[in-house]
Order: C-alpha cells, then structure tokens, then sequence
C-alpha cells in the first residue's frame, strides 16, 4: 500500500516510509527521475483495489529504461 500522501512531485526523503506490505512479504519501492522510463509493463501494473492480483515470476519485466 502506498501512502496517500505520496503524490506526483511529493519529495519523498532518505529513510522516510511511503510503502507498506498487506501480505507480510517484503516491499521494495523504486523511484526514478521524470523522464528514466520509456514505459512500464502492463502485466507488471495490477487493477486498482484487485482482491488477487497477478503474480509475476521473478526477473519479469517491468518497465523500459528511456534510452
């Protein structure tokens, strides 16, 4: 879950906590510079509020790197 506060163009600092886990696994959240991402996977983008989201294997894809 990530927290409502965090909004395009919220500056997010060193250590601060944004994301939680529901599911007791890990959490990882990445955060790029406007402009980095070409675009993201649409298998990698779960619906909103989807009481089973997909899983994704590990070293899926998930987004291209602007060149």
């Amino acid at each position: 879950m990530i927290d409502p506060k965090i909004r395009p163009d919220y500056h997010v600092g060193k250590g601060e906590g944004s994301v939680t886990s529901s599911s007791g696994g890990s959490t990882h959240c990445l955060v790029f510079r406007p402009g980095a991402i070409a675009g993201f996977s649409l298998t990698a983008i779960p619906p909103p509020h989807d009481p089973q989201p997909r899983l994704l294997r590990v070293r899926s894809k998930l987004a291209t790197a602007a060149g």
